[in-house]
């Protein structure tokens, strides 16, 4: 049996995490040692360790580390602390691989103790790219620890080949993003509706996620305010505004979210709405807006259109169902209202997702068990490609 070891640190990766997840718990050939880390054990961003258990994931390690990260300092000091502790669990629990996903700093940390401990690791999308944040460099970090790798689009595969990745173990298996929402089973927005006191169907809906650009940090709360703006200019819809990652100035993105949402009759600020009433909701919405990854990999499958701000998810491959805009009101309203046209909303309807056709799953965990019938501990070598 296979001990392969998962690290989830937020709701959004466990989102992407779980179709595998369900698929290793099932298979009779692994035995999962499932890490909850990160935001997950944190009150003030939902306890969202509830949604792993109600998915069906009881047995599970926590390992709390510092997740109200301010400043970069604050998040060089939180990877610091977590490499110890990371390092004391793969010790004692002794996993053949580790399965990380994305780029968030305790992921990079996770992927640190694991690769000098000496244990292979299989890595989920890297060779995206995110111009705005510093998860760019975490992600590439991870993808150099990494002996496997499953990307989510071509581009990626042939961005983490270029990196000097041997090509025979790079895989492009699209997006559990797209997994999720061919299986979802829609929840009712009534019951959405009685669970948060909030009506919903009664005006468009529109669902609100703005992260900290974090390589031009100073400038968050400014674009945020400015996104205010435009949120109060186009004031005749239901906004839904899921607060922002445990990320540098996440602190203070959601104490202003909280303070205007108690302001406007027709916002509704949650710390988090779970995975299935995030989709269910995403599913109604006329738009996603901010600079959420979700607008990237979720909204367009669902053909809903997004109004990407700012620079945080520059780089990225993206649908043609993806408006991008600056971060500054004007622009912002101008996008929103290019959204609901009905040309824009002929452009949804026939956009062309490059995200897989749900089946990543199924290729990971093929893979997984391909690489450890075949794995003897050998170090991997950097792969030369031909320059031109």
């Amino acid at each position: 049996m296979i001990k392969i070891c998962v690290v989830t640190g937020t709701r959004a990766d466990f989102g992407l995490l779980l179709p595998v997840l369900i698929r290793i718990k099932n298979d009779d050939g692994f035995e999962l040692q499932l890490v909850v880390t990160g935001s997950h054990l944190n009150a003030q961003y939902g306890n969202t360790k509830n949604e792993i258990i109600s998915s069906g994931f009881t047995n599970f390690t926590e390992i709390e580390i510092m997740t109200n990260c301010q400043t970069r300092d604050d998040m060089a000091i939180s990877v610091g602390d977590a490499i110890v502790n990371y390092t004391f669990y793969l010790k004692s629990m002794k996993p053949d691989i580790v399965l990380v996903l994305g780029d968030r700093y305790e992921i990079f940390a996770f992927a640190s103790a694991a690769a000098i401990i000496g244990i292979p690791i299989a890595h989920m999308y890297g060779g995206d790219t995110t111009e705005g944040a510093v998860d760019e460099f975490f992600r590439h970090c991870i993808t150099k620890m990494s002996i496997l790798h499953f990307t989510s689009c071509k581009k990626s595969r042939d961005r983490v080949i270029q990196m000097g990745e041997n090509p025979s173990r790079v895989f492009d298996v699209g997006s559990t993003a797209v997994e999720n929402i061919l299986n979802l089973k829609p929840v009712e927005l009534g019951s959405i509706e009685e669970k948060f006191s909030f009506k919903l169907s009664d005006k468009p809906l529109v669902v609100v996620t703005f992260h900290a650009v974090t390589t031009e940090v100073e400038k968050s709360l400014d674009q945020q305010r400015e996104l205010i703006k435009a949120m109060e200019e186009i004031s005749n819809v239901n906004y839904i505004v899921t607060k922002a990652n445990a990320d540098t100035m996440g602190t203070e993105i959601n104490k202003i979210w909280m303070e205007e949402g108690a302001k406007h009759s027709n916002w509704l600020v949650v710390d988090s709405l779970g995975r299935e009433n995030y989709l269910s909701v995403l599913k109604k919405a006329e738009m996603i807006l901010g600079n959420s990854s979700s607008g990237l990999s979720e909204a367009p499958i669902l053909r809903v259109p997004t109004v990407n701000i700012g620079n945080r998810q520059k780089g990225r491959t993206l649908c043609d169902s993806v408006i991008c805009c600056d971060a500054e009101r004007e622009a912002i309203v101008d996008a929103m209202k290019r959204a609901v046209s009905e040309e824009f909303q002929s452009i949804c309807e026939k956009c062309v997702n490059p995200y897989g056709v749900g089946d990543t799953s199924i290729q990971i965990v093929e893979h997984i068990h391909k690489f450890m019938d075949n794995y003897k501990g050998e170090v991997k070598s950097f792969f030369d490609i031909e320059m031109k």
